[in-house]
């Protein structure tokens, strides 16, 4: 038997540009196989979304809280206008124009901590957290 000659295939002849038997080709498989590449799973695309959804809504509860943040108790001043939404044992205090037909109030005086209201002029509204008085209004009756 012969030697074929260095760098012939004995095998037969191999197309131009293509590894012989048994060599690595492209992609690292022998014989010249090639791995097509995973495909798409969509994942990526639906995760974005997904993200993007968050975000908006995430912003949209943000400004939400926000918003309805300006009418509350905290937010009044002396001279704004206020209505009691709850009761007179659990109120819900929000300020309100005061050409509006639900102001009850006006507040005369806003005091930082626990404030003395002279009684027989305003009732009294404060506000806790805990056992620590946050702020006190003095509201005189509101007559539009």
């Amino acid at each position: 038997m012969s030697t074929p000659p260095q760098g012939q295939n004995p095998y037969g002849q191999q197309p131009p540009g293509q590894p012989g038997p048994g060599q690595p080709g492209p992609g690292g498989y022998p014989g010249g196989v090639t791995m097509p590449p995973p495909a798409p799973t969509g994942t990526s695309k639906v995760k974005k979304i997904f993200v993007g959804i968050a975000v908006v809504a995430a912003i949209a509860i943000g400004a939400g809280m926000w918003i309805s943040g300006q009418d509350d108790a905290d937010q009044a001043k002396k001279g704004d206008c206020v209505v009691n939404k709850g009761s007179n044992f659990k109120p819900d205090v929000e300020v309100v124009d005061c050409t509006s037909s639900e102001a009850e109030y006006k507040v005369a005086e806003k005091h930082d901590g626990q404030g003395e209201c002279d009684r027989t002029k305003f009732s009294e509204y404060s506000e806790t957290k805990g056992s620590d008085v946050l702020f006190t209004l003095c509201l005189a009756p509101h007559k539009p």
